[in-house]
């Protein structure tokens, strides 16, 4: 007797998706201005919030990371996008204490993304994006989940916040 096992999975993505998703994201964003690190301008974190949406919006994001470096000390956010509608959960946004990272930590923000989409590429380029950065947030712990309809991220923290 032979037994056989299929699974299908489809792209959940969609404009409309991806904004609702990243309202979510930009309400974290929102914390670290208020939270007013000395080494982050507003400017710097529309730019990366534009870019971030912008990336997301061709479907070519895959994960992203707001790293936080003090000292010897690390705190990492990680959004890892799944589109193929494994995540179900929606959680509400926020909840992260910023207020735990000095305010004079310096701050990095690194994203890997599908690099066949040559739109993509030519808008990172002229927005002074380069190539080099270090991903660290694999060991991080899921924290939450935001999704819209089966299309959405994992936050996973390492570091405490």
């Amino acid at each position: 007797m032979q037994t056989t096992f299929t699974r299908s999975a489809t792209d959940s993505f969609t404009e409309s998706r991806a904004r609702y998703v990243l309202g979510k994201i930009f309400d974290d964003f929102n914390g670290i201005f208020f939270r007013g690190f000395t080494r982050i301008s507003a400017d710097d974190l529309k730019k990366w919030r534009d870019d971030i949406q912008y990336v997301m919006e061709r479907n070519a994001l895959e994960y992203f990371e707001l790293q936080f470096t003090y000292e010897d000390q690390e705190w990492i956010v990680r959004y890892e996008v799944r589109k193929n509608g494994e995540i179900v959960r929606d959680d509400e946004s926020g909840g992260l204490d910023f207020y735990n990272i000095p305010a004079a930590a310096t701050f990095n923000i690194v994203l890997r993304r599908d690099t066949t989409n040559q739109d993509v590429t030519d808008y990172l380029s002229r927005r002074g994006w380069e190539s080099g950065g270090r991903f660290q947030g694999d060991s991080g712990n899921h924290d939450r989940s935001y999704s819209k309809d089966g299309f959405g991220v994992n936050r996973k923290l390492q570091g405490a916040f």
